[in-house]
């Protein structure tokens, strides 16, 4: 019986001992891998992964210099630590494998893999999705005076004017990926409790909420899995070709003109990096898949748009094909609009496209367009009742560099 118990002991000291060895050989051994990833792809492995100058070595010119230098020496040693890109990866990562969860207040972890959804202050997704954060009467009619008046004066210029709304991609594919610790109130959410007052205050304005076209899309299309991007806020190129299509038949609507539709095939291109995979530094794992058209659709306005950082970039294009309709139409909007331009492009004789934070009342008059679109994030309904951006005091340009 002693040596049975010593040889136990002996099993024990020998497992804590492979344990220790195998936890210092993954935390060295992910970190390498990501460096030698970096190194492969040009990166020198000191950087933070952020968009942003790192911080310069703390040089003492002056007796001042010695007062800053402690804050200073951390700012550059942070920026420049070997392997912190791959450090903070494998810490979130270690987080999810031991805790089931992510230690983070912007993002939650989908109930499979890669999918996340986002929760910080920026808008109000969480709580948009939740159905906890419905309009009080007053904010209610604050945003109906300020769309009415952006209708009349549009109106008086004899432009037509449809709001649309991108639907949140908690909307589509909360009810399958969200953790049930996230509770839904069994009420209206403040989005159908909008358009409803809408309807009822503003009978003549148009409003584009795809969610169930979106919703009964899923699963339809061939060799496409979601629509919206699985580690990112927005939708892909395929959800963003199912919202085109119901925002060009309101166009035809609005203007006497059925649209016939398209038929459109699509094939996964590989993936891409999502907006909150980045914010939480998740690894390649979390990578979204990316569809492409099978046939050729224009991305030069995406390009356009992203390489010049969201700043005000009007991309004006003209369709001669048949089938487009025989319209000019002016869209400002947000981020949604990066995947839906380039199909509205293609359905459209004159299309020109902007962002709706820089949007500008002469800019609008000099496209001359028959039909102006605002499109917002449906996290972002609440600053309907200070934008649309022709308040252009609410969101001013920025200096010129």
């Amino acid at each position: 019986m002693k040596g049975s118990g010593m040889r136990r002991k002996s099993f024990e000291k020998t497992g804590n001992i492979i344990l220790c060895v195998l936890s210092v050989l993954l935390c060295l051994g992910l970190p390498a891998a990501g460096l030698a990833g970096r190194l492969l792809n040009g990166e020198d492995g000191t950087g933070s992964g952020e968009k942003r100058v790192l911080a310069e070595f703390p040089v003492i010119r002056e007796a001042g210099d010695l007062l800053t230098f402690p804050e200073r020496f951390e700012k550059w040693f942070s920026d420049h630590l070997f392997f912190k890109s791959s450090l903070v990866e494998l810490d979130s990562e270690l987080k999810i494998r031991l805790f089931g969860e992510l230690d983070s207040d912007q993002v939650i972890l989908g109930t499979e893999k890669p999918w996340l959804f986002h929760c910080s202050d920026d808008g109000q997704p969480l709580e948009t999705y939740k159905r906890i954060n419905r309009f009080s009467e007053a904010e209610l009619e604050k945003i109906a005076a300020n769309l009415s008046d952006l209708q009349y004066e549009l109106e008086d210029a004899g432009i037509g004017f449809i709001l649309m709304i991108s639907p949140d991609k908690e909307q589509i594919y909360g009810s399958e990926y969200m953790p049930d610790s996230v509770l839904v109130q069994e009420q209206e959410g403040r989005t159908e409790q909008l358009i409803g007052y809408l309807a009822d205050v503003l009978p003549g304005l148009k409003v584009v909420y795809p969610k169930e076209e979106l919703l009964a899309a899923k699963g339809t299309i061939q060799n496409v899995a979601s629509l919206y991007y699985e580690s990112d806020t927005h939708w892909n190129k395929a959800g963003a070709y199912i919202a085109s299509e119901e925002l060009l038949r309101a166009i035809g609507e609005q203007l006497g003109q059925p649209y016939k539709g398209r038929q459109e095939t699509f094939a996964l291109h590989g993936t891409v990096e999502g907006d909150l995979q980045r914010m939480v530094q998740l690894g390649s794992s979390y990578n979204s898949s990316e569809y492409e058209a099978q046939r050729h659709v224009d991305t030069e306005c995406l390009r356009e748009i992203r390489d010049r950082n969201d700043e005000a970039v009007l991309r004006t294009t003209e369709c001669g094909d048949e089938g487009c309709l025989a319209a000019s139409v002016y869209l400002s909007g947000d981020s949604f609009r990066w995947n839906l331009a380039p199909w509205l492009e293609e359905g459209i004789a004159r299309f020109t496209a902007g962002s709706r934070y820089y949007f500008s009342t002469e800019d609008l008059a000099e496209q001359e367009p028959q039909v102006f679109i605002y499109m917002i994030a449906e996290r972002y309904l609440h600053e309907l009742s200070m934008i649309p951006g022709y308040n252009t005091a609410a969101l001013p340009m920025p200096a010129a560099e």
